[in-house]
């Protein structure tokens, strides 16, 4: 049974409601930025200028050259769900904020894919719509070793990651030595 994680950005104590970080550990993952990423902001906070969803979240302000999530002891992951929101409403009436939101996943074999999710650039804070919108990447996004975010300025929360069973590997090469027996012993 493969092993589900989820970052969902959520610390013990945040005593000034927001801290910025240059890595973030949870549930085995880490979340790196070349700089200090920006906030870990507590959602649900009276700022209706910022997105809330009732729980902590990342807002990515001062990414000067993306941030990675990665697992902190090597191996490979599939990449199941994130949610994503803009990063604020001022932001957003700027017209600084990005629609699409680009994200790499880097695999075991070397290879890369990626997918852009577009955001509904719509954000009413504390007005009770929702501001996260969850998305999830088609299948090319398994096998990873990495995942890369190359935007600025939005919001990251519930990161599903899921680990496969070491078992599962070893159970599909053993199906498919059994199938090529069963097809050589089928041709004599």
């Amino acid at each position: 049974q493969p092993q589900i994680r989820t970052m969902t950005f959520s610390p013990a104590t945040l005593p000034d409601g927001v801290r910025r970080e240059t890595a973030w550990e949870e549930d085995g993952f880490t979340l790196l930025g070349n700089d200090s990423f920006g906030s870990v902001s507590v959602g649900g906070s009276s700022n209706s200028t910022r997105p809330v969803n009732g729980t902590d979240f990342v807002n990515f302000l001062f990414v000067d050259s993306g941030a990675r999530i990665e697992p902190l002891a090597g191996g490979t992951f599939d990449l199941l769900s994130l949610d994503l929101a803009e990063y604020s409403e001022v932001v957003l009436n700027n017209g600084s904020q990005p629609e699409f939101i680009d994200v790499s996943g880097f695999k075991a074999d070397g290879s890369t894919v990626s997918v852009s999710f577009q955001l509904d650039m719509f954000l009413d804070g504390v007005g009770g719509s929702p501001d996260f919108q969850t998305f999830a990447p088609d299948s090319d996004f398994q096998n990873l070793v990495a995942i890369e975010f190359t935007n600025t300025l939005f919001a990251l929360d519930n990161v599903v990651l899921q680990i496969p069973t070491p078992a599962t590997g070893v159970c599909i090469m053993v199906a498919g030595a059994v199938a090529g027996f069963r097809r050589r012993r089928d041709q004599r």
